[in-house]
């Protein structure tokens, strides 16, 4: 699981085991190319859209299999799944 939060986002909370990389932070495309192309990757943010939006940058980046948590990290808490405080 990528987390593509802010870090004021990501301090209420993430999936367990999460890598949280900044969409919005200047080196996101450096960092993503730095992640394993050929394993599943799935994405999520605050509510889907920057998720949505990053699927298309790591498609550009050479990722073949990738998934969108599409109601975002509100979805995922929301629903009840565990969510760990850093």
């Amino acid at each position: 699981m990528i987390d593509i939060r802010t870090p004021e986002e990501v301090s209420f909370g993430i999936t367990d085991k999460a890598i949280v990389i900044d969409f919005y932070g200047p080196k996101f495309e450096s960092k993503v190319n730095m992640l394993s192309k050929d394993k599943p990757t799935a994405l999520y943010c605050a509510a889907g859209g920057r998720s949505a939006k990053a699927s298309q940058t790591f498609v550009s980046l050479g990722f073949t299999e990738i998934y969108d948590l599409k109601a975002g990290f509100r979805g995922w808490r929301g629903e009840g799944n565990p969510v760990v405080v850093q």
